[in-house]
């Protein structure tokens, strides 16, 4: 194809501009190639951050609990005292990781309102996500040509999972720091210099402390650089052992400083009586033995769903591509993005196997077939710069290779358990996985198993991958784009819908309704009677409401706790008294479902959420009507 090969470097001619009607005609196709890169950059950064504010407009409250309460309130705590809590206790912040909230804490800080900071923060979510933009052109340019670059580049701040911008969550932040640590990765084994080995180990240590899954890039990076001295020693024709033992020694920073720092930290945390098997805090494994068998099931099931995502012929070129043999000039450049995007990749979809097969089986959903893109989505530009490489290069298909890559590219799919995965609330209950959406709609719309339609679908695009020509190579273009763009409406119609109903079950019209009925300095408990329905809509009425209220504090409960492990403390109940440790609680307001009648003054309530918020004075205590009850 010959438009996306065209490099910085070829001449560009475009025609003279003529007079018409009195005005100069300017050739906007010529003024385009002519404008630089940093403009195309900045020009699609800035459109991704315009579209991403719109996006975020239209979701009008968090509903993916408890990450978006979490973050919140992780936020507004270090704001108000430089230390992490959640609900007025002390939380394991490595669990979910510090870096975004710290992000954020200027946001709570300087805010009016807590429904301003909310929109506040989706607005920073928008700019910082675009921002990957930047690297993905810098590593696609690696393997091809400009104007490909800025395709991908563009292509990377408009994948469906982008719509984690109208979230409080940390996908804004570590999207971009991954890329840019997989950029430093890229320079690293390309020279491996002391500086770009500091670089590097410090934004893959920003990317970890955003996420703590993005600490395997590291052993990425030293795997990566020895795995291509081993090639080119052998391509060359020298001893291979020399060479990895020439690259270890370049790579001592990369080497040494990681297992030092680690060992240093826990070593420090242990003589505090902190021990390292619950460094993640709710996020540990639950110790559940590991089933290597399970793993590989799961990294199978993640690589069908990456396949999906991207539309099964980039997952086919990609392979075909680090395959295939290339020119001795070029050969270099294909070595080293098939190893670094591979090892990468394998990486992800390890840690993510391993974090999901480990999950408790009492969590909410541990049931089903557990496929999250949610964690392995990072690497699609990875994938999509390989496909337009392959482009570039002709479209090479050796029918020994572009067979089996097309069969297995096209089968992958038919793998995935739609039976478990597909229960009627794909963006509701499990918003960890944007791939799936559109095949939940359809099985909504038919009321029939997807089977046949997934089969029809893998089928015909393994097809065109073999059949398409190059001359017609735009065809496989559109089919990339079509498939992400239907793929992203889908999920903006769900995510829009399940924000909706989340704001009409979870809070009152007016989101700060209780900042806006107590004191400045009023502190407010939220008490969760557990009579309410046990469902999201029950729960939502304490979750929303603390997120869009600042003076929300504490959260206890009489019966059983709210779920997903949210920081709660277990209330008793004597004599109609609530009881705290055997001390009656005391509190200036409480805010209940209405189902727990508090003795006090009534002062506000949301007749939607059932949410009523009393002013107390000393011991809370229950009416003696409820007390009979």
């Amino acid at each position: 194809m010959a438009s996306l090969g065209h490099d910085s470097a070829a001449p560009l001619r475009y025609s003279k501009p003529r007079r018409r009607r009195g005005s100069l005609h300017v050739d906007l196709g010529a003024l385009a190639l002519r404008m630089p890169v940093w403009a195309w950059i900045a020009l699609i950064v800035a459109g991704s951050t315009f579209l991403r504010i719109v996006s975020g407009r239209q979701t009008a409250a968090p509903w993916i609990f408890p990450d978006e309460l979490v973050y919140s309130e992780l936020g507004k705590s270090f704001a108000a005292t430089g230390h992490f809590a959640v609900r007025g206790e002390p939380f394991s912040v490595l669990s979910f990781g510090p870096l975004y909230p710290v992000v954020l804490s200027p946001i709570y800080r300087l805010a009016q309102s807590a429904p301003q900071a909310y929109e506040l923060v989706k607005a920073l979510n928008a700019v910082m996500i675009s921002t990957a933009a930047i690297p993905v052109y810098f590593i696609a340019r690696r393997l091809t040509g400009r104007r490909s670059a800025l395709i991908v580049a563009g292509l990377s701040v408009a994948l469906p999972s982008v719509i984690y911008t109208t979230k409080v969550m940390t996908e804004s932040l570590a999207y971009p720091l991954f890329l840019c640590a997989v950029l430093g990765m890229f320079r690293v084994v390309e020279r491996p210099t002391l500086s770009r080995q500091l670089v590097c180990c410090g934004v893959i240590g920003l990317a970890a402390l955003t996420r703590v899954q993005m600490a395997a890039l590291l052993p990425v990076l030293v795997a990566s650089d020895l795995s291509i001295a081993a090639l080119e020693a052998r391509a060359s024709g020298r001893r291979v052992g020399t060479a990895l033992r020439s690259s270890a020694r370049a790579l001592w920073f990369v080497i040494w400083a990681p297992i030092a720092g680690i060992t240093l930290i826990v070593a420090l945390r242990s003589r505090s009586g902190f021990a390292p098997a619950h460094l993640l805090g709710t996020h540990t494994p639950s110790g559940r033995h590991f089933d290597p068998v399970q793993t590989l099931v799961s990294m199978l099931y993640h690589l069908a769903d990456l396949d999906l995502y991207v539309g099964i012929i980039p997952l086919a070129a990609t392979i075909v591509l680090f395959l295939t043999r290339v020119s001795a000039d070029d050969r270099r450049r294909v070595r080293r993005f098939a190893v670094v995007t591979s090892l990468t990749t394998v990486s992800l979809l390890f840690v993510t196997a391993v974090y999901l097969a480990t999950l408790p089986a009492s969590q909410p959903g541990a049931h089903l077939s557990r496929v999250y893109d949610r964690y392995v989505f990072y690497v699609v530009p990875l994938i999509l710069a390989a496909f337009f490489g392959w482009v570039e290069r002709g479209l090479p298909r050796p029918r020994r290779l572009a067979l089996p890559a097309a069969a297995l590219a096209g089968l992958l799919p038919l793998t995935l358990p739609y039976s478990d995965l597909l229960h009627g609330r794909e963006w509701g209950v499990n918003s960890s996985n944007v791939a799936l959406v559109p095949w939940g709609i359809l099985r909504l719309a038919t009321h029939a198993s997807i089977t046949p339609w997934i089969c029809l679908y893998a089928f015909a695009f393994a097809f065109m991958f073999l059949r398409v020509g190059s001359a017609r190579a735009r065809t496989l273009v559109l089919v990339l784009v079509t498939n992400l763009a239907l793929i992203d409406m889908a999920v903006q119609i769900g995510n829009a819908s399940v924000a909706a109903k989340a704001a009409r079950y979870g809070r009152a019209p007016t989101a700060d309704w209780i900042d806006r009925s107590v004191g400045r300095d009023a502190r407010v408990v939220a008490i969760w009677s557990g009579r309410a329905r046990p469902d999201w809509r029950g729960w939502y009425g304490i979750w929303e409401n603390q997120v869009m209220n600042r003076k929300v504090g504490a959260v206890y409960h009489l019966r059983g706790a709210m779920p997903y492990d949210a920081p709660g403390t277990r209330l008793l109940m004597r004599g109609g008294v609530l009881r705290l440790r055997g001390n009656p609680l005391r509190a200036q307001y409480v805010l209940t479902d209405r189902w727990l009648p508090i003795e006090g003054r009534r002062i506000a309530a949301d007749p939607r959420t059932r949410m009523v918020l009393y002013r107390v004075a000393g011991p809370v205590r229950l009416r003696r009507s409820a007390q009979r009850q």
